[in-house]
């Protein structure tokens, strides 16, 4: 029995990805050669959520930790749903960027949703994640200065910063904002 050359089975995952991931889920079964690029499509962007009802945070933390989770290269975008509940201690952001980095979750793009009264990325640095380059940030309220999230990103290769937030504070040395940005949006209401 012949093989089938690695871009066609590749053009051939990938196609079964975009027209339905359960399709995909499939491909993957079909023999030990489609295995790494079924992981690449459908492991590629993860979700957290952590608010007052759910919180799926540190299970994907415990299963990245362990020694089976083969999948974490294929990562390469991460949504972060942040809500701090009332009274428990819970993970910062710059708490789950860093456990993120530290167990090899590399993502090339972070969007982060935040709805708490004060976003802390104290801890977290651009570093951690040395392939970003595009960093989404929502916060619908609260007073997170907009140069706290500049120093979380203020190296190469970041080239997109879109910020959105109820309000925040401009810094007071606007050459901290990252010359190489190929695409900066903020909005304030």
């Amino acid at each position: 029995m012949s093989a089938l050359p690695g871009e066609l089975v590749d053009s051939i995952i990938d196609l079964a990805y975009a027209s339905s991931p359960s399709s995909m889920k499939a491909c993957a079964l079909v023999c030990r050669q489609w295995v790494p690029r079924s992981r690449h499509n459908y492991f590629s962007t993860i979700s957290l959520i952590r608010n007052h009802s759910t919180d799926n945070v540190k299970t994907f933390l415990r299963l990245v930790a362990s020694p089976l989770a083969t999948f974490i290269s294929s990562v390469r975008e991460v949504h972060l749903s942040h809500r701090s509940s009332y009274g428990a201690p819970v993970l910062s952001v710059g708490d789950i960027v860093a456990l993120l980095s530290r167990y090899g979750v590399n993502p090339t793009s972070f969007h982060l949703y935040c709805q708490s009264n004060r976003l802390s990325v104290d801890g977290a640095q651009g570093e951690l994640f040395p392939s970003l380059t595009h960093f989404r940030i929502t916060q619908s309220e609260g007073d997170t200065s907009l140069g706290k999230i500049l120093d979380f990103i203020h190296s190469p290769p970041c080239d997109l910063l879109h910020y959105i937030s109820a309000e925040f504070g401009i810094p007071d040395d606007e050459r901290r904002i990252n010359p190489s940005f190929y695409f900066l949006s903020i909005f304030m209401n």
